[in-house]
């Protein structure tokens, strides 16, 4: 996990002394494998205090477990491992995912390894990865597309703050979504039953659309 820094000792503070341990191998009593790519050397009362899952399995064998092994991608999961030892995310993806790709796999990762706040905090990076503050793409339609797959197969439920985001970058986008047919807005949602249901559901109804017009040619009922 990286060479060694300066002594334990040295740091300042519990939340830095932790920061401190991700970096070593000094007391560390548990290993986590990574396929056959990646080992980490980590912390029992570190996991048990940050994450419900890796709690839950330690409390299940009584503490007398020093290994196991998972089946992530080593990159999302150090993103994962940093944030239970203290640190921000604040989105460095691999160059071979763009932002909006890598804050979905964060956050979906998050969810199933029981992080605290964390699937909240990838899932608005994502939101700021894909528009600006008002509203406007900030990657191109196709990149988007591909980022709405990404959550679909991710399995992500319809209620989870990605598709929210996800909605609102399209409502303030479908015009150009619609217009850069190489993008595949359209077939995304023939594919996607999930996402259809989701815009059909923000779709201003023909009453409300009725007494908006109403509003805007009778300001204040005059």
């Amino acid at each position: 996990m990286g060479d060694r820094p300066t002594p334990v000792e040295y740091a300042v503070g519990l939340p830095e002394t932790v920061k401190w341990l991700y970096h070593s191998e000094y007391y560390s009593d548990f290993t986590i494998k990574c396929g056959d790519t990646a080992t980490f050397k980590v912390h029992k009362l570190v996991l048990h205090s940050r994450s419900a899952y890796f709690k839950g399995i330690l409390n299940n064998a009584n503490g007398n477990i020093t290994e196991v092994e998972v089946s992530e991608d080593p990159r999302i999961f150090t993103a994962i491992l940093r944030y239970i030892y203290g640190y921000d995310f604040d989105g460095h993806p691999p160059q071979d995912m763009f932002m909006a790709q890598y804050c979905i796999a964060v956050s979906m990762l998050a969810e199933k390894y029981e992080m605290p706040d964390l699937p909240s905090r990838a899932a608005i990076l994502f939101k700021e990865a894909c528009s600006d503050d008002n509203g406007d793409l900030r990657i191109s339609p196709k990149k988007l597309v591909d980022a709405l797959y990404s959550i679909h197969e991710s399995g992500a439920p319809s209620d989870d703050q990605l598709w929210k985001f996800a909605g609102h970058i399209i409502q303030d986008n479908v015009g150009m979504l619609l217009a850069d047919e190489e993008a595949g807005f359209v077939k995304a949602c023939q594919d996607m039953p999930n996402l259809t249901a989701m815009l059909l559901s923000k779709l201003i109804s023909r009453k409300d659309l009725y007494e908006l017009m109403k509003m805007k040619h009778n300001p204040k009922n005059e």
